[in-house]
């Protein structure tokens, strides 16, 4: 219990999946979830005090390293073969990749906006999914978007959308549907 000054150590003997941690979250019910390098989560609910593993026979292959809760509490998580969804109330779980539309496979980061659309950014182009489900058209270099390469989103109080990629940063304005670069010599490049 970390308030009463107390920690504790886990890893692959204390029931998680393997000892590398690639990402964490922590959902509405209070369970923390854990990215594995390529061995699926582990999921803590230390109200129950039990640890929940979910690798290869869920169809997980790959690093787990970031994760998304949406509005109906499915969590989204981002992987190198594209994102995971798990429906907590069918205990079941979808795959999205470039096969179901998504620009490509490798996931960078999801973001869940206040309109209840998930953001997914992988390493060549940032797609949206609406709160219905579909993909519409997704923001590019055409739209004035700084580059693909999206690692990070803040939304602001004015529900706007700050999207930082390697290319730059950019602000979306979903009334007008518009972008809007920041240019201000942070001289941001590609690494």
């Amino acid at each position: 219990d970390f308030d009463k000054g107390k920690t504790r150590f886990l890893n692959d003997r204390q029931g998680l999946s393997v000892a590398a941690a690639t990402g964490l979250f922590i959902d509405s019910e209070n369970r923390i979830w854990v990215g594995t390098e390529e061995n699926g989560i582990s999921i803590i609910d230390e109200s129950r005090g039990n640890i929940q593993h979910l690798g290869s026979a869920q169809g997980f292959t790959q690093s787990i390293h970031h994760f998304t809760e949406g509005n109906d509490h499915k969590v989204w998580m981002s992987s190198n073969e594209g994102a995971y969804i798990y429906d907590p109330n069918k205990a079941s779980f979808q795959k999205l990749d470039a096969v179901k539309g998504l620009s490509d496979d490798l996931l960078n980061i999801t973001f869940l906006d206040r309109q209840g659309q998930i953001w997914i950014a992988t390493g060549t182009a940032l797609n949206r999914m609406d709160a219905d489900g579909w993909m519409p058209n997704f923001p590019t270099a055409a739209d004035r978007l700084s580059g693909p390469d999206v690692w990070s989103f803040f939304e602001d109080q004015n529900s706007e959308l700050w999207i930082g990629s390697r290319q730059g940063i950019d602000i979306y304005d979903p009334s007008t549907n518009r972008i809007k670069k920041i240019d201000n010599g942070l001289q941001l490049t590609k690494s």
